[in-house]
């Protein structure tokens, strides 16, 4: 370890960091990490401003060599194990998360829990009966109902934030107030913990509570991947980042529920009714737009672009961009993975077959239904 802090100054300088009182280290990260400056970010197109509608060549022209150079520079030529080392001091020493931290994750997890369970018995699992839902939509109703009303608050939330902040047009909001240990606003911090909290109990939910579909890996793994970027992003304060990425999230799965919630009233007392498919075929539509402008279109124009070049501007390269950007990109995979799924019903839609989640496996027994 010594002869690594004496190749590696700067990571001796942050290990030194923790035995500094609060005032020191708000010194020290100023000097340690002064940004190169606004003027270094004329090298990128939308550095200082970004359009609604960037154009999405040049971002990718712009951030995927960035991303290249730097993983090619810092690959761990000597061996994976030095690397692995330094990168854990650095994280280890300048990374900031709390007991209560974790405590309000987890808290707030079994209080979704609670929440859900009760909102089941009480009120979302008799909607179904009033309206004689057939049985297996009846079953899946309080899911997608639970899902609309709780993305539909935390993107609400991430909205006034991102507009406040001006996170969405002046990339380098994202970035030119980061420190290590940064302060965080009570608004962003109680944000995370909600969406946190949520991913947590995701994980749970989807393992012992939810119906059983054909991509559960795939959505298993989505929900950890996004509690790890959330919690990573939360330690090493970038959370204007996480802010953009949960903007650019929730509201499709705003969408994406509420036409599941309309389309399960579709069949009422073994009848098949025209006016909530009508409403789910409407709400479906606008999800797919909602998902190639937000998550195939403005992810890479406005997040990867940020992580991926924009910062490289902006900062010195610090030991947190590689995890950062394989957790990104690797979320980005996923969204092009669940993108085969939607146009499957989109082709079914305009087909004009009957649109349902092609992810269950039960969705077929709705004609069993029917019968009895």
């Amino acid at each position: 370890i010594s002869h690594i802090l004496q190749q590696q100054p700067a990571i001796a300088r942050s290990i030194r960091v923790i035995m500094l009182s609060p005032e020191a280290i708000a010194a020290r990260d100023s000097v340690l990490y002064t940004p190169i400056g606004v003027g270094a970010c004329r090298n990128t197109t939308y550095g200082t401003y970004s359009p609604f509608f960037p154009d999405p060549f040049t971002c990718l022209s712009e951030t995927i060599p960035s991303v290249v150079t730097h993983f090619s520079e810092n690959f761990p030529r000597n061996g994976l194990g030095p690397w692995l080392q330094q990168t854990w001091e650095w994280h280890y020493s300048c990374s900031y998360v709390s007991n209560t931290d974790l405590l309000n994750v987890v808290l707030i997890a079994v209080l979704f829990t609670i929440v859900r369970q009760i909102l089941n018995e009480v009120l979302l699992k008799r909607i179904p009966e009033w309206f004689n839902v057939c049985k297996t939509d009846a079953e899946k109703f309080p899911e997608a109902a639970f899902r609309t009303g709780v993305y539909t608050v935390l993107w609400i939330w991430a909205v006034w934030i991102v507009a406040k902040e001006d996170l969405f047009t002046n990339l380098l909001n994202t970035l030119i107030n980061w420190t290590i240990g940064a302060p965080i606003i009570p608004a962003v911090y109680w944000l995370y913990m909600f969406e946190m909290g949520l991913y947590l109990h995701s994980v749970y939910a989807t393992i012992f509570v939810e119906v059983i579909r054909r991509d559960f890996v795939i959505q298993l793994i989505h929900h950890i991947l996004t509690l790890s970027l959330l919690g990573y992003s939360h330690m090493i304060r970038v959370h204007n980042v996480g802010l953009l990425v949960l903007f650019m999230h929730d509201i499709g799965d705003v969408t994406l529920e509420l036409s599941k919630t309309i389309l399960y009233f579709k069949t009422r007392n073994g009848v098949d009714h025209k006016l909530p498919e009508v409403l789910a075929n409407c709400s479906f539509v606008i999800f797919v737009l909602e998902w190639i402008l937000f998550r195939i279109y403005w992810i890479p124009t406005k997040v990867l672009y940020t992580t991926g070049h924009v910062s490289k501007m902006f900062y010195y390269p610090v030991p947190f961009y590689m995890p950062l950007n394989m957790m990104l990109w690797g979320l980005y995979v996923i969204h092009w993975y669940w993108f085969i799924f939607i146009m499957k019903l989109v082709i079914k839609l305009a087909m004009g077959i009957n649109v349902a989640d092609n992810r269950d496996y039960d969705y077929d027994e709705k004609d069993k239904d029917k019968k009895e």
